[in-house]
């Protein structure tokens, strides 16, 4: 379980860190609204929906603790 949550952090991170590098060149650039367009669309709204919905999801699951050696 540690590995997955490690996994959906990793992906979150990575994800959000991208979309504001991409934001901030765009807005410099003078193309924000058309990037906001590309955003905007159903495909990201999915997958940022799928990585909300696993974050809470693994939430619910305790972790456990490992025996010390």
């Amino acid at each position: 379980m540690k590995t997955l949550r490690t996994v959906v952090l990793t992906i979150g991170t990575a994800l959000l860190t991208l979309g504001y590098l991409t934001s901030q060149v765009a807005a410099f650039q003078g193309w924000a609204s058309d990037y906001a367009r590309k955003v905007d669309q159903p495909p990201v709204q999915r997958i940022s929906l799928l990585l909300f919905v696993g974050a809470v999801a693994l939430s619910f699951f305790p972790e456990r603790e490992e025996p010390n050696s």
